[in-house]
């Protein structure tokens, strides 16, 4: 469910269930944001999952998607709280200028209108991972 507040920021929250190599989140309209706080809790984990990362991605369109930021590396156990943020920079602070970045088909410099995750275990994986996942948006 998404809420937005008049402190200007947008919360999201949602389970997921991982049983396999690679699942992405669902997506979260994100238009405007400069930074995410994303928190993913794990339920009762079966099995091991080796080589976890979780990699933020964006779009302009729900359907292109490009990287942002560098993927983390989660604790996948019972009980584990993993907590990270992604934030865009701010260059020349209080200082107007334009700025033309190098065109990329891979990597996002900024957040677009959409934010998902895409969670994989390239090393193997266990049988069911539920996490519930949160994300602070500012």
């Amino acid at each position: 469910m998404i809420q937005g507040n008049p402190i200007s920021f947008i919360s999201d929250s949602y389970n997921l269930a991982i049983a396999g190599v690679t699942i992405d989140t669902q997506i979260t309209s994100c238009s405007g944001i400069r930074e995410c706080h994303a928190q993913w809790v794990f339920g009762t984990v079966v099995g091991s999952y080796t080589t976890p990362t979780i990699q933020a991605k964006t779009s302009l369109d729900s359907t292109n998607w490009l990287t942002i930021g560098t993927a983390i590396t989660p604790t996948v156990s019972t009980g584990t709280l993993n907590l990270w943020s992604i934030w865009q920079e701010v260059a020349n602070a209080g200082t107007p200028a334009v700025v033309t970045s190098a065109a990329s088909a891979t990597v996002a410099l900024g957040f677009g209108a959409f934010l998902k995750f895409t969670f994989a275990a390239s090393g193997g994986y266990g049988t069911s991972a539920p996490v519930v996942c949160t994300l602070i948006l500012k």
